[in-house]
């Protein structure tokens, strides 16, 4: 999808559809309130009959409104306008990208980022016009021999404002777009089936995206993982047929001094169970197991396209799906929670397999890391990067989708390193609640033990 920013007003423009907003008082924003005065009031009148739903996010759809160049107008709802927000905001653009995206229209108007937003500028509306308009747009197409082109869907999008559009608005919706782009990427390996995306075809992908946007990329398989030592990766693949990878991305785009961002990313591209096999009504979801992976590639390809400022850094362990039970898939280490098992074992949660865990950050230690985020998918927890604390001191660690307070062990663990507690009490705390889980005590239940 095309983006492009334009100054002006509305009425004259030949586009194939014109999108505006209008609040749920009748009231409507300026760029619907010139295409009202084109037609003559004829905007109002029809809204004052009530076709529009008040809720942040409904539509309606005009075609041939007299008085106005454009083909189409599509009117979307904002809401209240005391009750305007991010997520009233973000609802609206959303609702207008699923609209373009079936329309049978090459072009569009979207005349939505002069709408002032409480505590928010131009730029991040435009920034957000960009991601979730190309994000509604979004298709999987399954593998087969040939893809179909699709018939409907605008391609190209116009941003309308007021004033005349500076260098750091160009910036804002280039980067929405390559956000939406990152995101596409990572829908469509979570997307694809397992027998499809294994660990070899993400080693494929990061390559092709190293050789795309000229930046590094190394895969470890099995043998260079067994000298380095990686018992604990190792033990969850050999629950499969298909070899694992350790992928290693990296993305340069600062100075040479500045210290790296790493992005740590699971996985495992379908998890069984193993010993403990998962429910049958939920093992079709199990391939989503490596969204986490997926999050990671997706945010690498984001910053590559705007080419971000700062140094990044992305370990993304991609080891084999986690499949039946052999004689030593669990013999590698101590478990301490069986359902957090192949996590444990791979990312290194558990004490017993820290160091395994994160063995391969060790060797950042002279590169001077700064930040680690660990991006687990729905679940997210700074467990691997709170163990880097014991390798680089006054490490900064930044939790995505941190998990909810009564999630046993996790949310024990999480809750102990935001109250400051040091790596091994914090692990201490994290295993009594995971002993307390089945009375449904949750982490904010009891404070962290003493050492």
């Amino acid at each position: 999808m095309e983006f492009t920013i334009k100054s002006g007003t509305p009425e004259n423009l030949k586009r194939g559809c014109i999108v505006v907003g209008a609040f749920s008082d009748g009231s409507l924003s300026a760029a619907a309130q010139a295409l009202d005065a084109a037609a003559g009031g004829a905007l109002a009148t029809l809204l004052s009959r009530g076709d529009l739903d008040d809720k942040a996010g409904s539509t309606l759809m005009l075609s041939l409104l007299p008085g106005v160049a454009a083909e189409r107008v599509l009117v979307v709802s904002l809401g209240a306008p005391d009750a305007l927000d991010d997520k009233a905001y973000r609802d609206a653009l959303s609702a207008a990208g699923k609209a373009l995206a079936s329309l049978p229209a090459k072009d569009a108007t979207v005349c939505l980022a002069d709408i002032d937003v409480p505590g928010r500028d131009l730029a991040w509306r435009l920034q957000q016009a960009a991601r979730l308009i190309a994000s509604a747009a979004y298709r999987f197409n399954a593998p087969r021999k040939e893809t179909p082109k699709p018939t409907k869907g605008v391609a190209k999008v116009q941003f309308l404002i007021a004033d005349k559009a500076g260098a750091d608005l160009k910036t804002a919706v280039a980067q929405g777009a390559a956000i939406a782009e990152g995101m596409a990427l990572a829908r469509d390996l979570g997307n694809l089936p397992a027998n499809v995306c294994s660990p070899t075809y993400l080693a494929d992908t990061a390559k092709a995206l190293g050789k795309e946007f000229k930046f590094k990329v190394s895969v470890l398989d099995t043998a260079q993982m067994e000298k380095l030592g990686m018992g604990a990766l190792l033990s969850v693949a050999r629950g499969a047929h298909t070899p694992p990878k350790l992928i290693v991305m990296e993305y340069a785009g600062g100075k040479a001094k500045d210290a790296p961002v790493v992005l740590v990313g699971k996985g495992v591209t379908f998890d069984t169970g193993g010993i403990s096999l998962k429910p049958a009504a939920e093992m079709d979801e199990m391939k989503y197991d490596m969204c986490g992976a997926a999050s990671v590639f997706g945010t690498l390809k984001a910053a590559a396209i705007v080419k971000a400022n700062g140094g990044t850094v992305i370990l993304d362990p991609a080891p084999a799906p986690a499949g039946g039970l052999s004689d030593d898939v669990l013999r590698a280490v101590d478990i301490i929670t069986p359902n957090e098992s192949e996590a444990g074992l791979i990312l290194g949660w558990q004490p017993s397999t820290l160091d395994e865990g994160l063995k391969a950050a060790r060797e950042l230690r002279s590169r001077g890391v700064g930040t680690a985020v660990v991006k687990l998918g729905a679940r997210g927890l700074a467990v691997a990067s709170a163990g880097l604390e014991t390798i680089v001191p006054a490490f900064a660690v930044t939790a995505i989708d941190t998990v909810a307070a009564g999630d046993s062990f996790n949310g024990g663990l999480g809750h102990a390193l935001e109250q400051g507690q040091p790596l091994g009490q914090a692990l201490r705390f994290a295993a009594a609640c995971g002993a307390l889980s089945t009375t449904k005590q949750g982490a904010s239940a009891a404070a962290p033990m003493k050492a």
